[in-house]
């Protein structure tokens, strides 16, 4: 499939000044990731979202390099039947990694947010962690 065909078929094209909220999220947490030309870090970046041992969350991902090595990251998260968790956001221009986290914390309706950038890491039980200290701490 084309990538054009793709952009059109699965990406939301979004004109940044008149975004309105949606409520499409339904999970405890949203993990925003700003993804910016991370082809090479496609496999990992989906390999170590599944293998989260807390699993109640939903993943935005803003793609902010017009579609450079998106995908790549596509096909990992078809290959790892993920795609279905997982909101695609395409970016009119660069926004840069700030504007690309603001962007999606627009499109939040969860509880909890965490930010994960494309070529990072988490260990396994980091996100059950972060949920379990928040519930003991009340913070």
């Amino acid at each position: 499939m084309g990538w054009r065909l793709m952009q059109l078929i699965f990406l939301r094209q979004i004109n940044v000044g008149s975004f309105k909220r949606k409520s499409f999220v339904t999970k405890n947490l949203s993990i925003i990731i700003p993804y910016f030309r991370g082809a090479r870090t496609a496999s990992q970046l989906v390999l170590c979202l599944k293998s989260q041992t807390y699993q109640d969350f939903d993943v935005i991902i803003v793609d902010d390099g017009q579609g450079v090595g998106f995908c790549e990251l596509y096909n990992a998260l078809v290959d790892a039947s993920f795609l279905h968790r997982v909101s695609l956001v395409s970016t009119i221009r660069n926004l840069g990694p700030a504007g690309a986290r603001n962007l999606a914390l627009s499109m939040v309706n969860t509880r909890f947010v965490a930010f994960l950038d494309a070529d990072d890491e988490w260990r396994d039980d980091y996100l059950e962690k972060m949920v379990t200290m928040q519930s003991i701490t009340n913070a």
